[in-house]
């Protein structure tokens, strides 16, 4: 595929996002993870996304992109990619559906433990009013568990310019952080 092929359809993302697998299958993998990336990785980019979670849980970890070629040898790198791990004892690190709101309290203790109480839920009701200084009772009406997101990831094709296009936050749970060490999580 020539070069300029090849940036014109990474610069144009949003016009093809619909056919984003289909286009990928083409490039090699690192490329074809900035566009699996870029569409939020559906189902036939699986490959994309584990060879990210292969490059991010190797010890030590390698960045989730490599060397993305061009057709002329050159690196493709008109993009900016943004991620982090995500630790169970902040809120970010768990995913509701949109259509339920999240309850998230950590409490710290002095032996460095941390205890993590974290539920989705459709409604919160007041069942006993607090007396003076007291917080009221609540019950939390459809409780679900969340799900665990370990690991936040973001790309940016052509940042800066006017068809840049941005795929939004990622997460995805890759599976490692199921050990906690001393973070203790109730739902």
């Amino acid at each position: 595929m020539p070069r300029r092929t090849l940036l014109l359809a990474l610069i144009s993302l949003p016009s093809i996002l619909p056919g984003l697998p289909a286009a990928a299958q083409s490039y090699d993998i690192d490329c074809k993870l900035i566009l699996c990336l870029a569409g939020g990785f559906p189902s036939s980019c699986a490959d994309a996304k584990a060879y990210m979670i292969n490059r991010i849980t190797s010890v030590p970890p390698k960045p989730p992109i490599g060397f993305c070629a061009m057709s002329d040898g050159s690196e493709y790198a008109d993009y900016r990619l943004d991620y982090a791990w995500v630790s169970p004892a902040s809120a970010e690190g768990w995913v509701c559906p949109d259509d339920k709101l999240k309850y998230f309290r950590a409490t710290h203790e002095d032996r460095g433990e941390t205890h993590v109480q974290v539920f989705c839920y459709d409604q919160r009701v007041v069942v006993q009013a607090g007396w003076r200084d007291e917080e009221p009772t609540y019950a939390w009406l459809g409780r679900s568990v969340p799900e665990r997101s370990d690991f936040r990831i973001a790309v940016t094709i052509s940042p800066g310019s006017e068809d840049a296009y941005d795929s939004g936050v990622q997460r995805v749970e890759t599976g490692i952080g199921r050990w906690y060490g001393n973070v203790y999580v109730s739902h």
